[in-house]
């Protein structure tokens, strides 16, 4: 059974789902990398359909393409906040990860780069 409640979004938890989770750091990419993300989303929306496959087949697609981009950006580390490569930071973070929230989901695997985290749940 799905549950399904609102406060400032909605959220929506389905029953054995599995979720892959990236949050960065605010400030972690600058006005520049952000406008390239935008630019490459609407890039990659305006692009010619392709007949093979579903629409919602090339909808992940083009996701797929946009959090490469994404990820890539992030793990340059040009600029910005890298709160996350300071070991003390770091430390509270995975304990709250770990243990704090545990018993509300399931924890696949994680990883805390310098200014961002991927998750698996």
């Amino acid at each position: 059974m799905a549950i399904f409640y609102q406060r400032n979004l909605p959220h929506w938890q389905p029953d054995g789902a599995t979720f892959f989770v990236t949050w960065r750091l605010y400030g972690s990419l600058s006005k520049a990398a952000l406008e390239k993300l935008a630019e490459s989303r609407n890039a990659l929306e305006r692009d010619v359909v392709e007949e093979d496959g579903s629409e919602s087949e090339q909808k992940v697609q083009r996701f797929k393409k946009l959090f490469a981009l994404y990820d890539a950006l992030l793990d340059a580390a040009e600029q910005g906040s890298c709160w996350l490569q300071d070991d003390r930071i770091a430390e509270i973070f995975v304990a709250a990860l770990l243990q704090r929230y545990q018993e509300l989901y399931r924890l696949w695997a994680y990883v805390v780069m310098g200014n961002h985290v991927h998750v698996l749940l």
